[in-house]
């Protein structure tokens, strides 16, 4: 089962759904925001942006990742 709209969910009821057989959780909005903010300030080179933005996006992929249990899962 896949699960729509995982950005918005509580913790304990992402928990839940994962329970319940859950096995795929979209969560592009959360990333979508991410990205939306960092766009928004002003950049002195785009390296930085580049570097900032992949290490932001990075972490929020990986608590997600943990959330649902999905490291080392591919």
């Amino acid at each position: 089962l896949a699960l729509h709209g995982g950005s918005g969910i509580h913790p304990r009821d992402l928990e839940e759904a994962l329970a319940l057989g859950v096995v795929k959780v979209n969560v592009g909005t959360a990333l979508y925001r991410v990205l939306r903010d960092y766009l928004g300030r002003p950049w002195d080179h785009h390296r930085a942006f580049y570097r900032e933005v992949e290490a932001a996006l990075l972490g929020v992929a990986m608590e997600y990742i943990r959330r649902t249990q999905a490291e080392g899962k591919a």
